[in-house]
């Protein structure tokens, strides 16, 4: 008898003690997760290396002095430097608006050019060097691919399409060359108005935080159409060179 009354008072008083406790909130925790804006935007500088190729025309279909003057052709110092806005389509892929101004100049030594054809150069004193500078309002149109890494790291791959407006192309020479045709000085009104450039870029996006990130890649871009139309020379140019720039996360 005394053993039951004994587990019985024990009963009760586990009962008090679990009554006067108070209820405390269950915390549950979860790893952090970083829900990125659909919409984002950059601002960068690319420096290239300018070239030109001098394509075939109906004037000089095929013609050997293309390839003599493509091979005296020295580029020069390039760059375009500008701000783009992207949406992001789904998990991997971005679609990309943007506005850049570019620049640039190469030259042509004609002296040596003559010299590759085999012609003789004696009587020419001096250096007979033409150099054009060229300079663009472009509007590249971007799809960029990009694979995640890891949580700071992806790999991106941006093929683009690029509308360019000229803004100025203009012709100089060291010596004084037979210009009967109006080949030197400001050849601005005698360019295509609007040109088109293809171009594709692979690189990295690192991010330095959650609102910013920093991009860095080479990138390549060729104009489809000549500078000038119905040129004697028929000029199109080659950008090889590389972006780099912060994007801002909305």
């Amino acid at each position: 008898m005394m053993k039951k009354q004994l587990a019985l008072l024990l009963m009760i008083g586990f009962a008090c003690i679990a009554n006067a406790q108070k209820d405390e909130e269950i915390e549950y925790y979860t790893d952090d997760v970083v829900n990125r804006s659909k919409v984002f935007a950059s601002a960068h500088y690319s420096p290239y290396f300018l070239n030109r190729n001098i394509i075939s025309s109906e004037s000089f279909p095929d013609d050997p002095v293309n390839v003599i003057l493509n091979s005296s052709a020295k580029g020069g110092y390039g760059y375009a430097i500008g701000i783009d806005l992207y949406y992001k389509l789904n998990k991997g892929l971005n679609l990309g608006l943007g506005v850049n101004r570019s620049a640039g100049s190469y030259t042509i030594d004609y002296k040596q050019a003559l010299e590759t054809a085999g012609f003789p150069t004696d009587s020419l004193a001096g250096d007979y060097i033409m150099t054009t500078n060229v300079s663009y309002i472009n509007i590249p149109l971007q799809f960029m691919y990009g694979i995640s890494m890891n949580d700071l790291w992806d790999l991106e791959v941006v093929p683009q399409i690029e509308m360019n407006i000229v803004d100025n192309i203009n012709r100089t020479a060291t010596q004084t060359f037979d210009d009967e045709r109006g080949n030197l000085g400001d050849q601005t009104d005698k360019a295509q108005q609007i040109n088109w450039t293809v171009g594709i870029g692979i690189g990295i996006n690192y991010y330095i935080s959650e609102s910013f990130s920093f991009f860095l890649r080479p990138q390549v871009r060729y104009m489809l159409r000549p500078m000038i139309p119905n040129d004697e020379l028929n000029e199109v140019l080659l950008w090889l060179g590389g972006q780099a720039g912060l994007r801002l996360y909305f």
